[in-house]
């Protein structure tokens, strides 16, 4: 048999006792045979406490928060239980009790992660748990040799070392910040795993001077407020280097001068072309610079002495002025590289 007794959400009825009486005991004014007492709540478990992170940790501490959940089931938290396990797959057990919103623990192995469950609980009972795998560890380094792998115009590829230092826990990847300064660095982009060291950033214009940061990530990291990675950064233009000019040929000249013309590249590597290196091997050693010339619309020099060569050159005139020995290169060179 069942009855069915309506109450307000959130309240509670308690029961003293369901007797039951047969015709012998009314008439006798027996009171029958009770059942055993229970409460009743109007209402359901709480949800799970929200947003359950590590707030900070050392190597031997973590400290846990979270906030109330957005379900308490229609009856007020009366507070919070934290369990934890010993990192080696030992059972749950309750490290806390009561109704502050943070819990550090410590006494940990630095190192070790560590199972932590959040729950609240009401005079209902206990709710669903929050779950949160938790590593005592510091900062790890910075990230080492970080470098440019590719780049033009429209492509800047990075690459870098695992730092020495992992702050002693895992590095669990990396977070790739960019701007075009160092206060306008932003995240862009990161990666899952410590052998995960690329990354791909296509920039917004070609020609365009770009800063950027990598930052090993850890647990520690994902809640550090003065983590900033500081030391591995890298100022890079979004451009390649230009091809070699075309067409270079001697126009003129006489027995100690020579006049040289060329095209201009048909590839500027994303970067306008701003000068010109006329350089020389007198064929007794390396070759060396002689000429600088800006960039104009023609792409020639008047015909130079090498003499005058020598002279820019620091060095005395050749002995062999009387024939011309050079063999002159003509490279472009685009704006400087701030990462070479």
């Amino acid at each position: 048999m069942s009855d069915v007794i309506t109450f307000l959400t959130g309240a509670s009825l308690q029961i003293e006792a369901v007797a039951v009486v047969n015709t012998m005991a009314e008439s006798h004014s027996l009171p029958g045979t009770r059942s055993d007492t229970s409460i009743y709540y109007s209402a359901t478990y709480p949800t799970a406490p929200a947003n359950l992170a590590m707030a900070a940790s050392t190597l031997i501490s973590v400290t846990l928060s979270w906030d109330p959940p957005s379900d308490t089931g229609g009856m007020p938290v009366l507070g919070y239980k934290v369990l934890m396990d010993d990192a080696l797959g030992g059972p749950m057990v309750e490290e806390y009790s009561g109704t502050a919103l943070t819990f550090q623990k410590v006494g940990l192995a630095t190192g070790y992660t560590y199972r932590a469950e959040v729950l609240a609980f009401t005079a209902k009972g206990e709710g669903t748990a929050a779950v949160l795998d938790v590593a005592p560890c510091n900062e790890p380094g910075a990230v080492g040799n970080l470098r440019v792998l590719q780049r033009s115009g429209t492509l800047v590829q990075l690459g870098w070392d695992p730092p020495t230092e992992t702050g002693a826990c895992p590095i669990l990847g990396y977070i790739i910040l960019a701007g075009t300064s160092v206060p306008t660095m932003v995240k862009v982009g990161s990666t899952t795993s410590v052998l995960s060291t690329t990354f791909n950033y296509v920039p917004a214009t070609s020609d365009m001077a770009l800063v950027f940061r990598v930052l090993a990530d850890n647990f520690k990291t994902q809640v550090s407020t003065s983590f900033t990675g500081a030391g591995s950064d890298i100022s890079v233009i979004a451009a390649a280097a230009p091809a070699a000019p075309t067409n270079l040929a001697r126009t003129g000249g006489s027995h100690s001068t020579v006049a040289l013309s060329w095209t201009a590249p048909t590839d500027d590597g994303g970067s306008p072309i701003t000068k010109y290196y006329v350089m020389r091997n007198d064929g007794w050693g390396p070759r060396t610079l002689m000429f600088a010339i800006l960039a104009v619309a023609l792409l020639h020099h008047a015909p130079l002495s090498l003499s005058d060569f020598a002279d820019l050159a620091g060095q005395d005139a050749c002995s062999c002025t009387q024939q011309v020995r050079a063999l002159l290169w003509c490279l472009a060179l685009a704006a400087p590289q701030l990462s070479d």
